[in-house]
């Protein structure tokens, strides 16, 4: 899940996100939407951590063997 806070205030949709007041909240973000909102000067914040997640995994398919 990710956190999108925009520099401009936006409402509406963006890069396929829709924005109220600012802030936005989506479960899935595209690598060229992420880029596109760095390079535009938005905040992005992953609020899961990608890491617990390959950890995880590599677990299971070492038990499935």
């Amino acid at each position: 899940m990710y956190t999108i806070t925009s520099p401009y205030g936006d409402d509406g949709p963006v890069a396929g996100v829709d924005f109220t007041d600012g802030r936005a909240t989506t479960d899935e973000l595209s690598a060229g939407a992420r880029l596109y909102f760095r390079r535009h000067g938005y905040k992005v914040e992953q609020l899961d951590a990608p890491a617990v997640e390959a950890a995880t995994t590599t677990t299971r398919r070492a038990r499935a063997k």
